[in-house]
């Protein structure tokens, strides 16, 4: 068999490995509407404090491949230009198939009926029922008094307001038009992921990777008093994210308190780096690699492909895996499986509860061990040696304050299964997905309609992933001290498994009289009868492998 089709059977095995053994059910899936159906929402997953969608959209009808926005009828829409740069919450608002201002005309009678399917959609399918307050008095509260779109908008911004949650809102088609604007004119953000608090103060929820405000001084939870001297006391989130874009280069000044104490921070605009996967062998043949998103199937098949190369490169001999989930701000909920299966052998990743009505579904995403059958089918006798180092190696996963939602199903997952020792600092908190429609009006709405839990049963909202091992990153530290704790726990965990295998052979070796004379102590007797078993098991295994490499 030649080379190449030796290469496609292998990956055709691989492909077919990868969906036998994942078990999962009920899992939320966008599906193109049939000829003359209305589109269904899009339902995406956890798209953290970065905004990720679901999936990329296809550029929208009518949109030169130029990135001029507008079509023959000189509709506004939004631009598919260039976009891979700009931060998911913006790239989110900007693909869409819609066009955000529409030629028709609405009527006062046909605003109160938008008004009331949002407000049916909330009371049917929203995650949390509790919070829908004075929920039958707010279904008529607006009959006869939407006469103009700003009326409109502003009912709907009150009506979503009152849930208290800031994954469910409303963006009205002028704040999506200045988006789209802003990205024509080629401005970028600071990074920087801002919510008002219940103490009215603005602070930083997250901060995207690479970004202006990654590279200063500013940490995740700082107060954020003002930007460019403006104070941020009144001003509404679109607002302030408004202040927080330019073009490349520009230095915008902010005011971040701390420690009880004001600071000004400028930050220079960057473009970002492009989503990749970043992976270099640290010291003692240690494997780091760095995952920056959930967003994009091919980013986790790129993922993929780097692990299974070092190791072949090293032919094996690698000390253990550092995965740095740090700033990754979720994306696809799929990838999260895809990827924490991969480090698992069996178990439980995830359980998640939508409901609708008062149905209520609850399913419960799992690993299954592989079976043999499809071990005999490897073609590549080194292809089991790889599964079984991802699924035992000794593994560090690293966390921040951005690490949320799809990173934290992976984070959860690997913690609660005890397959991965968790480092770092406690997580975002957002295990939450959501629906997202697109609105006759030429706005979009945003409805939180699912949750999950870890493995253990933990609900991050609001809580986050606490580490196993804490490890604060000072402002603007030389030296990465959380990648450092990272390697010194896997190079000393793979040494005592070594030494425990050491210690297996050295008992295996003896007489049974000195065996017997090491029985008289009481205390030893039933470590060493463990030890004796464990030591057997780990050499049959590594000569079992060494004798597959040959």
């Amino acid at each position: 068999m030649s080379p190449v089709r030796e290469s496609m059977k292998n990956l055709r095995a691989l492909s077919l490995l990868i969906c036998l053994f994942l078990s999962a059910g009920g899992a939320a899936i966008a599906q193109a509407p049939a000829e003359n159906e209305p589109a269904a929402p899009v339902r995406e997953f956890d798209p953290g404090p970065r905004g990720e969608s679901l999936a990329p959209r296809p550029a929208p009808e009518g949109v030169p491949a130029d990135g001029q926005s507008g079509n023959e009828k000189g509709e506004q829409t939004a631009p598919p230009a260039d976009i891979q740069h700009l931060p998911p919450e913006l790239r989110r608002l900007l693909q869409s198939r819609q066009p955000l201002i529409k030629e028709v005309e609405p009527t006062p009678a046909l605003r109160e009926q938008l008004y009331k399917q949002l407000w049916s959609q909330l009371a049917n399918e929203y995650v949390d029922e509790s919070k829908l307050t004075d929920w039958d008095e707010r279904l008529r509260k607006y009959d006869g008094k939407l006469n103009t779109a700003e009326e409109m908008d502003a009912a709907i911004q009150e009506l979503i307001e009152s849930v208290g949650d800031r994954w469910t809102k409303y963006q009205s088609p002028t704040e999506r038009m200045e988006f789209s604007k802003m990205v024509k004119d080629g401005y970028v953000l600071a990074g920087l992921v801002l919510r008002r608090h219940a103490d009215q103060d603005w602070h930083i929820d997250s901060i995207m990777f690479d970004s202006a405000a990654y590279l200063s001084e500013l940490k995740e939870g700082d107060i954020i008093v003002s930007i460019n001297g403006k104070n941020l006391d009144k001003l509404t989130e679109h607002e302030v994210i408004k202040l927080t874009a330019g073009r490349v280069g520009e230095v915008i000044k902010v005011v971040a308190r701390w420690d009880g104490k004001e600071h000004t921070v400028g930050l220079t605009l960057n473009k970002p780096m492009e989503d990749t996967v970043l992976v270099r062998k640290l010291p003692d043949d240690v494997l780091y690699i760095r995952l920056p998103t959930y967003e994009k199937p091919e980013i986790i098949d790129e993922f993929y492909n780097k692990l299974k190369h070092e190791y072949y490169e090293a032919k094996g001999g690698l000390t253990g895996i550092v995965l740095d989930l740090r700033n990754n701000g979720g994306g696809l909920f799929d990838m999260a499986l895809k990827t924490s299966s991969l480090f698992m052998e069996s178990g439980t990743i995830t359980k998640s509860t939508v409901h609708k009505g008062q149905l209520e579904t609850v399913t419960e995403y799992r690993v299954r061990p592989m079976p043999q059958f499809a071990k005999r089918m490897m073609s590549d006798p080194h292809m089991l040696d790889f599964f079984t180092w991802l699924q035992n190696a000794p593994m560090v996963v690293l966390i921040n304050g951005s690490t949320a939602s799809a990173s934290e199903v992976t984070a959860g997952a690997l913690q609660d299964n005890g397959r991965a020792h968790v480092i770092g600092t406690h997580s975002f908190g957002k295990s939450v997905g959501f629906t997202i429609q697109e609105l006759p009006n030429g706005g979009r709405f945003f409805m939180t309609s699912l949750k999950y839990l870890t493995p253990n049963g933990r609900d991050l909202v609001n809580t986050g992933i606490q580490p196993d091992q804490v490890v604060e990153m000072p402002r603007l530290a030389p030296k990465d001290l959380q990648l450092v704790a990272a390697h010194d726990y896997v190079v000393k965990l793979a040494a005592k498994r070594f030494q425990q295998v050491q210690d297996g052979k050295d008992l295996a070796g003896k007489p049974a009289s000195e065996l017997e004379r090491l029985d008289a102590n009481p205390y030893r007797t039933p470590l060493i009868l463990i030890g004796f078993v464990i030591g057997l098991l780990i050499l049959a295994y590594t000569q079992l492998a060494s004798n597959k490499k040959k």
